[in-house]
């Protein structure tokens, strides 16, 4: 009796753990909690730009608290406890913590960073330019939840008009994409077409919202320099279409793939999210 005691003690303390272990690396852990790592050595400033003084110099692969973001995602506010450069102001520590900004390239984070409120922590009053605002009323309008992107329509929340900030866009922008907007608090999902927008000039693009800043960054460039490739072959093959005389020379080196455009290095300084 004592011996079937033990082994199921045993079991139950081994459940508890694997359950422990389960939460932290699974899908129960706290998405609300956001912490960030730097790629780099990186300036911490006194505010979301370069033009902001720096504060400190923050080494590589240190993890901190966020505790704020610019509206287009480009900047991210940490609490910072360590020691700041020379002649830096206090005006931004408050009770041994300060609360300065990293560009968003130099991070990678895990957890939502949509629960980052805009703007962090203002410990000195500073003004910025409104994100795009838009007008929603009540009636069946088709809004969707999800954290990257639009998963499960839900009912209209929205029961008057009122006017909301545009927190985000998903899509080319050539014509028909996704608006991302915030209202009590909760982020929601619209297609553009549902509210006659057709333009997604000053709106933030949302890929942001992926935790992979520098690979984000190089995966743009590539993507450049491909849409380039595939202008001049096009062009190329519309010419010869039309009967005109067409260059069928070497692609120019400069609109190659570069083997050194990535390493393994990338990736495993990525964490899984």
């Amino acid at each position: 009796m004592m011996r079937k005691t033990l082994i199921f003690i045993s079991l139950v303390v081994m459940c508890s753990l694997f359950m422990g272990v389960a939460s932290v690396n699974g899908q129960d852990r706290d998405l609300s909690i956001v912490h960030v790592t730097v790629q780099k050595n990186a300036a911490l400033r006194a505010g979301p730009g370069r033009n902001w003084d720096r504060l400190a110099t923050l080494p590589f692969a240190t993890t901190y608290r966020a505790t704020g973001r610019t509206i287009d995602g480009e900047w991210i506010q940490i609490a910072y406890e360590g020691e700041l450069e020379a002649g830096a102001r206090g005006a931004f520590t408050l009770e041994g913590i300060t609360y300065g900004w990293v560009v968003y390239w130099l991070l990678t984070w895990t957890g939502n960073i949509l629960d980052l409120p805009i703007d962090g922590k203002q410990l000195v009053p500073t003004a910025r330019e409104s994100g795009g605002l838009l007008t929603l009323g009540p009636g069946d309008l088709p809004i969707y939840t999800g954290d990257v992107i639009p998963e499960v329509r839900v009912p209209n929340p929205i029961t008057s008009y009122v006017r909301v900030e545009i927190t985000g866009s998903l899509g080319t922008g050539s014509k028909y994409f996704w608006l991302q907007f915030k209202f009590n608090n909760h982020f929601y999902w619209i297609p553009n077409w549902a509210v006659g927008v057709w333009s997604t000039g000053g709106v933030p693009d949302a890929a942001y919202l992926y935790p992979y800043g520098r690979l984000l960054q190089q995966l743009r460039i590539e993507l450049s320099r491909l849409q380039e490739v595939y202008g001049d072959i096009r062009g190329r093959w519309e010419a010869l279409d039309e009967g005109s005389t067409a260059t069928c020379n070497a692609i120019p080196a400069d609109f190659a793939l570069r083997r050194t455009s990535f390493n393994a290095d990338d990736l495993i300084r990525e964490p899984l999210y």
